[in-house]
């Protein structure tokens, strides 16, 4: 028998997984999987949930009975579902991919990947099935190796920082699928902060609103943008509307479904001179690889930064030395016409004597 056939004995016999009641020890791996694994009916309510997809619905598994998938979803990805869904029915025996997100109580947005297959005709099933993992922080890994990369091919075609922090808030959204970046830079760590990048669903005002005071006198500034700026590391905070040093944020955070957030310093010469700012819906998203990601694409950036003010000061070292050596070349000039002008002198009074004698 297939773990399938066991989910389907276990319905028509109203086992209780709990219970014990599972027919073999295949059906047993349902239950002490740590993937998760869920029956469904054509209406897509929910006929059998194991431990870990009932855990994350946040309700023991005889509660999850009766309930409807999709409500357990993220809303931005009901509608998806629900056609793809729709889709699979129509094919009996199908099987399809797919990437959803569900909102758990105690986890927060939780990022599954699912296999669901049509078994309605299959007599010893009746259902369909859903088979998950939980791939939360996977996903965002790869995606901020992508976000690595194209960062890395803007900082080598980019000539000026201007250009570059604008590409890299628009990538961060685009490729790193983060839900909002920006970029804040000041001349000291304790000045106002200036808004001059950003990418998402925050503009550059809304955003200096809230962080443009990063003086630690104040509370703006106790927040992980000023402490990042200050103290020259990297914030990551991993539950955002909970965190007390978010708390200015924390409106904004729930109207726009913020998870959590990073705060990389962004340093030039060594002294830390703005702070890249990235927003995620899901919590607890900034695992420590993620971070090493986060903190590579911020020296890379750093670095250009330093190569900004070197080319600037050897170009305005060639210039000083161009503007002094025309200098020179000006002394030298007016020099040599002075001592024409004195030869001169000297050659037509030497003249004047010869014809007094």
């Amino acid at each position: 028998m297939t773990l399938d056939t066991e989910l389907a004995h276990l319905v028509r016999a109203g086992g209780d997984p709990d219970a014990g009641t599972f027919p073999s020890a295949m059906a047993a791996v349902a239950q002490h999987s740590g993937d998760f694994h869920v029956l469904v009916n054509r209406a897509g309510t929910i006929i059998y949930a194991n431990p870990v997809a009932a855990a994350a619905f946040g309700v023991e598994p005889h509660d999850a009975v009766g309930g409807s998938v999709l409500a357990h979803l993220h809303p931005d990805d009901v509608e998806r579902a629900m056609t793809r869904f729709v889709e699979l029915l129509a094919t009996p025996g199908a099987s399809i991919t797919d990437t959803v997100r569900i909102v758990s109580p105690s986890d927060g947005v939780r990022t599954i990947e699912t296999v669901t297959t049509n078994c309605l005709d299959n007599p010893a099933i009746s259902g369909v099935i859903v088979n998950g993992r939980d791939v939360t922080g996977h996903d965002k890994l790869g995606r901020a190796y992508e976000m690595l990369a194209a960062t890395n091919e803007a900082i080598l075609r980019m000539e000026d920082a201007a250009s570059i922090f604008e590409a890299i808030c628009r990538i961060a959204v685009e490729h790193g699928g983060f839900l909002g970046a920006w970029i804040g830079v000041t001349s000291a760590p304790d000045a106002l902060l200036e808004i001059v990048a950003s990418s998402g669903p925050f503009t550059p005002e809304g955003i200096a609103a809230r962080i443009r005071e990063v003086d630690s006198s104040f509370a703006e500034g106790r927040t992980p943008t000023g402490i990042a700026l200050r103290e020259g590391a990297a914030v990551f905070v991993d539950d955002f509307t909970s965190d007390p040093s978010t708390a200015p944020w924390h409106d904004i955070a729930r109207q726009t479904s913020i998870g959590s957030s990073a705060f990389v310093p962004l340093r030039q010469g060594g002294t830390p001179v703005g702070v890249l700012s990235l927003v995620a819906r899901e919590p607890r998203i900034f695992d420590p690889r993620l971070r090493s990601v986060l903190e590579q694409m911020a020296n890379n950036v750093s670095f250009i930064l330093d190569q900004f003010v070197s080319d600037a000061a050897h170009r305005a070292a060639e210039d000083a030395v161009a503007h002094l050596n025309g200098e020179l070349e000006r002394l030298l000039g007016e020099r040599t016409n002075e001592l024409a002008r004195t030869r001169a002198a000297t050659e037509a009074l030497a003249e004047s004597e010869h014809h007094f004698r």
